[in-house]
């Protein structure tokens, strides 16, 4: 965990910052800085492996004496195998759409590929994605699925 001292502020934000103190929590996570009041703003910056970044403001006019819970999402993996169910269609396509797996898509006459996509973890997660086909036409679908921490989920999408 990094304590980070907001230098100045400027009309987009934050001019500059220096680290100011870092710790090490142990096992069960915790950790305590000490704030010095007045008008410096400081963040919380927790940083570990295979989790995402995440920070933490604090205002230099708060209580001296203020708890809050810094939470580090974990990484997970999200395995798609896409197959299509019409192999004589050249037309064929599947796109996912927030852009994290394969921006550009899957698109041909027999598709059967793999995407392999970082997201975060320890949560339900609904990803969308879109179809074309001749027989089908254009549809949308959501796919909602569990993804446990530092771990790869598979799914399998036939179309």
């Amino acid at each position: 965990m990094y304590l980070v001292e907001k230098s100045s502020s400027g009309v987009l934000g934050p001019v500059g910052s220096s680290t100011v103190d870092s710790v090490t929590t142990g096992a069960d996570g915790k950790f305590k800085f000490k704030f010095i009041d007045g008008p410096v703003a400081h963040y919380i910056r927790g940083k570990a492996d295979l989790y995402y970044e995440t920070e933490l403001s604090r205002n230099g006019n708060s209580p001296s004496k203020t708890k809050k819970d810094l939470i580090l999402d974990p990484h997970a993996w999200l395995r798609i195998h896409v197959k299509s169910d019409n192999p004589e269609n050249v037309t064929n396509s599947i796109f996912f759409e927030d852009g994290s797996c394969t921006p550009e898509g899957h698109v041909g006459s027999y598709i059967d590929e793999f995407s392999v996509c970082q997201k975060r973890g320890n949560r339900n997660l609904t990803f969308y994605y879109s179809t074309s086909t001749s027989t089908h036409g254009n549809k949308r679908f959501p796919l909602e699925i569990n993804l446990p921490a530092h771990d790869t989920s598979t799914v399998l999408i036939e179309f």
